[in-house]
C-alpha cells in the first residue's frame, strides 16, 4: 500500500496536502510535529513522507537525520515541502537526507513528479 506520511505543523497547509493525495487516489496519514512522526514511525512504515523543515520542537532537517539513522527507515523517500528558500536552503536539506525539495506555495506538478518517482 502507498501510504504517504505527511509532518506538517500548519493545519490549512496539512489540509491542502492530504485532500490532494487522497484526490489522487494515495492513502495518507499526517501529524502535525517530528515527534510525533517518529512515534508514528515506531509502528507504521509509510511508502513516503511529506515534511515541512520549520517544526515545533524537533525541526525537519533533525527528524530527517534521525530517520536516516534508522536501518528500518532509513531508506523511506523523504520530500521536503518547506518555505525555506533562501540561498543555500535547497543544498541542506538535501545534504541533511531528503530525497527532494519543494518551495511552498506548493507546485503540484513538481509534487506529481516526485510521487510517480517514489511510488511507482
Amino acid at each position: 500500500m502507498n501510504t504517504i506520511l505527511v509532518i506538517e505543523d500548519e493545519l490549512a497547509n496539512r489540509k491542502l496536502l492530504v485532500a490532494y493525495l487522497q484526490r489522487s487516489g494515495y492513502t495518507v496519514d499526517s501529524v502535525e510535529n517530528a515527534n510525533a512522526a517518529l512515534a508514528y514511525l515506531g509502528t507504521n512504515r509509510p511508502a513516503m513522507m511529506l515534511l515541512d523543515i520549520r517544526l515545533p520542537g524537533m525541526n525537519g532537517l533533525d527528524f530527517t537525520r534521525r530517520v536516516r539513522n534508522e536501518p528500518d527507515l532509513a531508506d523511506i523517500p523523504i520530500v521536503a515541502v518547506t518555505a525555506k528558500g533562501n540561498p543555500g536552503d535547497e543544498q541542506s536539506i538535501l545534504d541533511a537526507g531528503c530525497d527532494g525539495y519543494i518551495m511552498k506555495p506548493i507546485n503540484f506538478s513538481l509534487l506529481q513528479s516526485y510521487l510517480q518517482r517514489y511510488l511507482s
